[in-house]
């Protein structure tokens, strides 16, 4: 008499496909041999090289780092034509890093500094285009164009910066007098009623500000 045949439990079964599915992956990669290893190569020549990206990444950012500090220190010195030199040679060497948009932006300075407001303003507007990572110099650098435009007497330019400043980072501390700024370049460009926005928009929107009583006094000047 036969005897019944013994149930498999759902651990048995599970086993047993596990070691199907094992078995028909040795076969395909004894089929596959090749193209299972190049895959393995690719793989680990991908993390290689994300690896030496991200090493050669910080190490360049440690280096214009130290080439920044070294230009700070210049500054400290009064030594603004070295300190320009190692500025211009750190951007040149380490474009994309944080310091060197750092640089930019003192690189900037220098140059206004110095009444190069051409060169000052081209700076500035680089900082802008190729880096703006920090809130607080991207909304300075708009002040530094509007105050180029400003020294050249190209006023409606120069409000405009202005206003553009204060429009990006409008919850910069900067933003009320860079507003105050562009009004009164508007005045000199001899555009009351766009002088006249400005001194309102600092009242409204920055009423615990310091400008705001000045904002009022001289709003209310262009209205008598």
């Amino acid at each position: 008499m036969l005897k019944p045949r013994k149930r498999l439990t759902k651990k048995q079964i599970k086993e047993d496909k596990l070691v199907t599915y094992y078995f028909k992956a040795i076969d395909y990669i004894n089929e596959n041999s090749k193209i299972v290893f190049g895959i393995i190569i690719g793989i680990i020549a991908i993390v290689a090289l994300l690896y030496m990206y991200s090493w050669s990444k910080e190490n360049a950012e440690m280096s214009a780092s130290l080439e920044l500090t070294k230009a700070r220190e210049e500054l400290k010195n009064t030594q603004p034509e070295r300190a320009t030199d190692i500025l211009r040679s750190m951007i040149n060497n380490y474009s994309g890093t944080k310091s060197a948009g750092r640089g930019v932006y003192h690189l900037a300075n220098i140059m206004y500094s110095q009444s190069n407001y051409d060169e000052a303003f081209n700076y500035y507007k680089k900082y802008i285009d190729d880096y703006n990572d920090d809130p607080i110099l991207a909304s300075s650098s708009y002040s530094g164009m509007g105050a180029c435009m400003e020294q050249k007497e190209e006023f409606l330019k120069a409000a405009e910066y202005y206003k553009k400043g204060a429009q990006k980072f409008s919850k910069n501390f900067e933003a009320p007098r860079q507003l105050m700024a562009a009004a009164r370049c508007y005045k000199l460009a001899n555009n009351r009623a766009e002088a006249e926005k400005m001194y309102q928009k600092v009242i409204d929107k920055y009423p615990d500000s310091a400008q705001k009583r000045d904002a009022e006094l001289f709003l209310s000047e262009l209205q008598g």
